[in-house]
């Protein structure tokens, strides 16, 4: 899984970084809210300050994905 993250700077530019590419086992909502906390974590940025989420669209991604955002939510 590849982490991107797209953000508006401080001049109003739309900025897009990489970050990381990360091996993921399965693609479980659980599984995928621990490995991007680690990843946000480890580049201290903050769950509540994320405003969206985007994803390549696959039809495996899509339900895990509708989870995986209810998880990021509810904490």
């Amino acid at each position: 899984m590849a982490i991107v993250m797209r953000f508006v700077d401080v001049q109003g530019f739309l900025q897009e970084r990489f970050y990381e590419i990360v091996h993921v086992k399965d693609t479980t909502s659980l599984t995928l809210k621990k490995k991007i906390s680690k990843v946000l974590t480890q580049h201290n940025l903050h769950i509540r300050d994320l405003r969206g989420h985007g994803n390549d669209g696959a039809s495996n991604m899509r339900s895990a994905f509708n989870r995986l955002q209810a998880l990021f939510r509810n904490e």
